[in-house]
């Protein structure tokens, strides 16, 4: 009888061993994929960071004051009668001019007013503003000119004082011509040590 050829292909037998190093191979690549995510994430991170960053290591959006201003505290004026204040310093802040009360026309000077001629506008909130005040008057009992300059005007003192940073801007119809020029100086008028009147000047 002659052997017939049965046609069956042999069959790929997967050994132990075989299916072993598959898992592993599988699992390699598994822990390989977020390795490589992190790193295309991390590259990214540095290069928008250099992009940002200045050659000398500062932000390009970043400023700085030439002087750091003092931080004003939460509760800044103590009332020490019916809307009387005093300030850290010993400024007075009462009732008067025609806004009714003087930190209320302080505060004007807090924003611009287009329709004035002039007008010096602060930069800041309202403690910011008060403690700045402070720093001219104490400035004031330290120094003279040319940092500080103190007149005597109809029995008020006029107290004009540089304090060498921005501390606000040019405002009014004058200051929008002139694109709005910074201010470093501050005119602080009192009676005494009642505040009548405080703003901004070039």
């Amino acid at each position: 009888m002659s052997s017939r050829h049965t046609g069956k292909k042999p069959s790929l037998k997967l050994t132990p061993f075989k299916i072993l190093i598959v898992i592993v191979l599988i699992v390699i690549a598994i822990l390989n994929q977020p390795a490589e995510d992190v790193g295309k994430q991390s590259g990214e991170t540095s290069s928008q960071t250099q992009e940002a960053t200045l050659p000398d290591g500062k932000h390009e959006n970043a400023t700085a004051p030439e002087s750091p201003p003092p931080s004003p505290s939460k509760d800044f004026l103590v009332e020490t009668s019916t809307d009387v204040f005093e300030s850290p310093a010993g400024l007075m802040y009462r009732s008067g001019s025609a806004d009714g009360h003087r930190l209320a026309h302080i505060m004007k000077h807090s924003q611009d007013e287009s329709g004035k001629p002039v007008h010096g506008v602060f930069i800041g909130e309202r403690n910011e503003i008060l403690t700045l005040l402070d720093e001219v008057w104490t400035l004031s009992q330290e120094r003279g000119p040319p940092t500080v300059k103190t007149e005597n005007q109809r029995g008020r003192t006029v107290i004009t004082a540089d304090l060498k940073r921005k501390v606000g801007y040019v405002g009014g119809q004058s200051g929008k011509r002139k694109g709005y020029p910074p201010c470093k100086k501050v005119r602080l008028v009192l009676e005494n040590k009642n505040v009548i009147t405080a703003y901004p000047v070039e």
